[in-house]
């Protein structure tokens, strides 16, 4: 009976089978680690929002943005087996969440400013010679 309802299952929608048959565990694991990164994301969103600096917040929503669509194409990757198209947009979306996070973060140092922020704006060295 269980056989016959993947079986039905993996008719329904392909790359089910390979998901809950092949390796289940693996998947969980990707599926834990998108949903840690969507809630990360989704808190710089509000809190870049609430700020309402425009400039910190139009960065972080892009990001938010992009965590969706990239929560999309692993979806399209394993649906479609690993196909070369997907899984290559789905690794330069994954790069570019990662620069636009380290983006908004230089850009909150230097618009909110932080103590550590403005021990990087000072003059390094003689000031003669800057």
């Amino acid at each position: 009976m269980i056989t016959r309802r993947r079986t039905a299952l993996a008719l329904m929608v392909p790359g089910i089978a390979w998901i809950s048959e092949k390796r289940p565990v693996p998947m969980l694991r990707w599926l834990a680690g998108a949903l840690v990164v969507l809630v990360l994301v989704l808190r710089l969103a509000v809190r870049a929002w609430r700020t309402g600096e425009a400039r910190i917040s139009r960065v972080a929503l892009s990001a938010f943005a992009l965590v969706l669509a990239q929560i999309a194409l692993g979806a399209t990757t394993v649906l479609t087996g690993k196909a070369v198209l997907p899984t290559t947009a789905h690794v330069a979306g994954g790069a570019a969440i990662l620069g636009l996070c380290w983006f908004a973060s230089l850009r909150s140092r230097r618009l909110l400013g932080s103590p550590a922020a403005a021990a990087v704006a000072l003059p390094l060295g003689d000031p003669a010679l800057s």
